[in-house]
Order: C-alpha cells, then structure tokens, then sequence
C-alpha cells in the first residue's frame, strides 16, 4: 500500500508515541492517577528504577511485534506468532518488569517448549482457572498490529486478537486491542481518530457495552479510571484523554494553521519532496530557536544523512577520549543589515542571500565571502 507523505508521518508517530509515551508514563505507573495540576516529566525512576527516555515492558514487547510484521510476514499465521513469543519469552528472562500475567503465560509455555500454540493453551488455562485475564498489557502493545494491516480492515481484526491472545485469553482484552488498531488505522489514513470505527468488528452481545463504555469515557476526565491495570478502563482512560484534550484550531491571523505538502506521485517519497517540505516550512516559519549547529549552518530540520554523520564524528571523538569543539562559520554572508544587530544580540537567526539560516557570531572581515551570496548580490546590484 503506497502512503501519502502525511500518512507515512502518522504512522511513523504511531510507533514513536507508543515509546514516548510509555518512557513518560513509566515513572508514575502503579502510582494513583495524576490531576491536570501536577507534572508529568521524563523523568526516570518509579518502581523499576527507569532511566529517563527508557521505555517499560509494553514498548519492547510491541517492538517485537513490529520488527516480525515488517517482514511482510502474516501475523495470523504459526510461524509469525511463533517468533513473536519465542522472542518476547528470552526477553522476559532478563528484563526489569514483566506484568504479572504475561510473565505467567510465558513461563509456564516456556517449560513446555515455547511456541504460539502453547503460549495459546496456558493463556486459555488461565483464563479458565481465574477468569480475570483482562490485564492491559495485550493492549499496550498492540499499535504495530494496525500499522501491519493498513490496507485490510478485516485482516488486522483477526490479527489483533491472534497476537492479545497469545497472552490474554479475555474477550474483554481482544475487543479492546480490536477497536485500539482499528482507531489508529483510521487515524493514520484519514487523520481523524475514531474509537467506534471498530465497534462493528466487536460481536453483538457486547457492542452496546463498549459503545457505552465510549460514552463513559468522553464524559469524565483522564484521572476518573483508577483501575487502568484492567484492559476497559485502560482503552477508557486513553479515550478519555483524546477525546477531552483541546485541539488547537487553525487561525491563520496569529500564525496557526495546518499545512500538508503532498508532492505529485512521481517524486512522492524522493529526495526532492523532502527539500520541498523542509524548504516550505522554513520559508513560513523560520526557526530561531533551539539551533544545532552544523558545519555552516545552525538549523533544527537536519538534512537527510547529517544526523548519521554527526553520530559517527562523536563515537570517534568518544573513543579518542577527546571533547567535541564548537566549528566555526566557514564564510561571511550577506544578510539585510537591519536584522544584524538584533540578531547578534539576541541570538537570533538572520537568513543569508544564499538561503542559509545563521546566527553572527564572528568577525565576518577574517572570512571568505561565501560564493553564492556573492552571485546573489551581484544580480541585485545589476
């Protein structure tokens, strides 16, 4: 399935919120649920001890699910759910926290030679002896499942309950983690979120309570469901914190609106399309700041490759036990001098002749003028 620019960013951002997201929430979890006024920080810390930025057991167990499903592989079928629990089972014998009733399933259907089939019978076994297998943890870890099946609606509700149930026989647990990927392929192709759009995919006798359970949620507030370890309240809960948080509307007077770059389908994807995008949107909006400088320029959109480059620069000079050291600006350019002293004074940036964004900071007469503002400047006076 060929994606828009926009819609490769949502999904993208599926995977990149699960992590934030869950890296955030790791500090308070276990913890009663925090009101609007206190703060929510990366932090680090809580029960396991996390570092800031490290996500919890739910994040590496969807990451297992994402690096099998882009394979191509069919996530409804033995050999890939075979390598999903296979995988999640050595990850669970060395990791800081496992819930309680995933650490069960795993273990027990470790002992009898891991695989899907029999992490299925002792996730049925417990549900038989218990009853209460509706944990959240099917759920926390179900977002890559949608991003599988993008173009099949009927297709990813199979899978979503083939993967919850690996580990989380409930019903309860499958619906949730149907209507979950469900909104999130919704969102990534439409850009509008929608819980119900799964509602059809959920069986009759129990549509009514969901829908319901919907109703519940978008009328009560994020810190109303203090049992968020079961599966209902945590989709609640989550629903609840979409559907009342403020979305900022477009008004353009102030500087506020959408923009969507959507290049024709020859160069959708390429090189180009990119330039086009992060040209756009600094010629809307110039940043100044929060810079990172590199090479020539200080810039927060990087170029395709720099952060790799950068990331290899500082590995070297880490292994030579060496500080890295501030490069200086290769030339001088020429920038409308009204935006000069403002800009050196307040850290600012200016945009040069040639289209590079700087802050001054040096002595432009010990520089070579760079060649291109000098072409431009030359055309001007001509």
């Amino acid at each position: 399935m060929k994606l828009s620019i926009a819609q490769l960013d949502r999904a993208c951002g599926t995977l990149l919120g699960t992590a934030a997201g869950d890296a955030l929430g790791g500090p308070y979890e276990f913890g009663p649920p925090r009101g609007p006024d206190l703060e929510v920080a990366m932090v680090g810390g809580g029960s396991f001890g996390w570092e800031p930025g490290e996500w919890t057991d739910d994040t590496s167990m969807a990451v297992v699910i994402a690096q099998v499903a882009a394979t191509g592989a069919d996530l409804r079928q033995e050999e890939p759910l075979d390598a999903i629990v296979k995988r999640w089972h050595e990850w669970s014998r060395h990791a800081k926290d496992v819930g309680v009733q995933t650490r069960s399933v795993l273990s027990h259907a470790g002992r009898q030679g891991i695989s899907a089939q029999t992490a299925r019978a002792e996730s049925a076994a417990l549900h038989k002896t218990t009853g209460r297998t509706a944990g959240n943890g099917s759920l926390m870890r179900t977002a890559p499942v949608a991003l599988a099946y993008l173009d099949d609606e009927a297709a990813l509700v199979e899978a979503a309950r083939a993967v919850g149930e690996l580990t989380h026989y409930d019903p309860e647990a499958g619906d949730a983690c149907v209507l979950w990927c469900c909104a999130i392929r919704h969102a990534i192709l439409t850009g509008q979120i929608d819980a119900r759009i799964g509602l059809q995919h959920i069986d009759m006798n129990r549509r009514d309570l969901w829908a319901s359970r919907l109703n519940v949620a978008e009328a009560s507030k994020p810190s109303d469901f203090t049992n968020n370890g079961w599966v209902v309240e945590a989709l609640q809960a989550a629903w609840c914190a979409i559907a009342t948080t403020p979305v900022p509307q477009d008004d353009p007077a102030n500087g506020v609106f959408e923009l969507e770059v959507i290049p024709i389908k020859a160069h959708m994807g390429s090189q180009l399309a990119w330039q086009l995008t992060i040209r756009t949107l600094i010629s809307l909006s110039p940043p100044e700041q929060g810079w990172d400088r590199y090479k020539d320029c200080y810039t927060n959109i990087a170029e395709p490759g720099a952060w790799t480059t950068r990331v290899i620069e500082l590995e070297t000079l880490v292994s030579q036990n060496e500080l890295a050291q501030s490069e200086p600006g290769r030339h001088s350019h020429y920038a409308h001098r009204q935006h000069l002293a403002g800009s050196t004074i307040n850290g600012h940036s200016i945009r040069a002749l040639c289209g590079v964004f700087l802050v001054p900071t040096q002595d432009h007469e010990n520089l070579p003028r760079c060649p291109e503002c000098q072409e431009q400047f030359e055309k001007l006076r001509t």
